[in-house]
């Protein structure tokens, strides 16, 4: 089984999950997978991030825009969508499949 690593920030906490991004990246003694689940990230950030680390999988929150809390919920959106990994990291950028369901708990 291939191992991935998944963070989730937003553009307050790009800079730190960026840099622990990298350091797993530099430190795992086999390839490993490491995605950065996002939401609100600023272009400046975006490209920052991909500049620092270009090995990372930035992926969007807003493209699992149906699967998200509940409006009462104190969970963000991209620590829900861990629910969601497998499908994510399976293919991250063609956001959610059709057998993700929703979360309703």
């Amino acid at each position: 089984m291939k191992k991935a690593v998944v963070l989730t920030c937003d553009d307050n906490y790009a800079p730190f999950a960026c840099i622990t991004a990298r350091r797993i990246l530099r430190n795992a003694r086999e390839p490993i997978k490491v995605m950065i689940v996002c939401l609100n990230l600023r272009e400046e950030t975006r490209a920052k991030v991909a500049g620092f680390c270009p090995e990372v999988d930035l992926v969007d929150a807003a493209a699992f825009a149906g699967y998200r809390p509940a409006a009462d919920s104190v969970v963000s959106t991209p620590y829900y969508l861990r629910l969601f990994l497998v499908p994510m990291i399976a293919c991250p950028e063609s956001g959610p499949s059709s057998d993700m369901q929703r979360y309703e708990g």
